[in-house]
């Protein structure tokens, strides 16, 4: 739960152990690791759908934790239900360019750095497999 070296914004730490269910480019993630680091989903007509449901879950995994629209970030968290089916209705309006920053999902690519090193060669990109609680 502690970050060392250079402090920057979206960054999660964990113990790394190695896990025999794992392919050799993925790394296991935590579920609430998952929850608070997102990706921003530009909205089209082929994920619409998709993305609906995941502004109706709001913070339950598989959800979203923000939406982006025209520039203002709406917190999910904090709407009701209802508040967040009608945000999800109007998830297609022409004229608007929406963004939703849903939780990071198995399949998901990530950088990770090896330890020691704080510098670009020690990035590697892994995929992502969510851990069960």
């Amino acid at each position: 739960m502690k970050m060392m070296g250079k402090r920057v914004n979206y960054a999660a730490r964990s113990v790394i152990s190695p896990d025999p269910s794992l392919q050799t480019d993925e790394v296991g993630l935590p579920l609430f690791m998952a929850k608070k680091l997102t990706f921003p989903e530009p909205v089209n007509q082929y994920n619409s759908q998709r993305l609906k449901q995941y502004i109706i879950n709001g913070k339950e995994y598989p959800g979203a934790a923000y939406l982006e629209i025209d520039k203002r970030l709406v917190r999910l968290d904090l709407l009701s239900e209802e508040k967040r089916m009608s945000l999800a209705s109007d998830l297609l309006v022409n004229g608007q360019n929406k963004i939703v920053y849903r939780h990071l999902m198995t399949g998901d690519n990530v950088l990770f750095n090896r330890q020691p090193t704080l510098h670009k060669p020690g990035l590697m990109a892994h995929r992502i497999r969510v851990l069960p609680r």
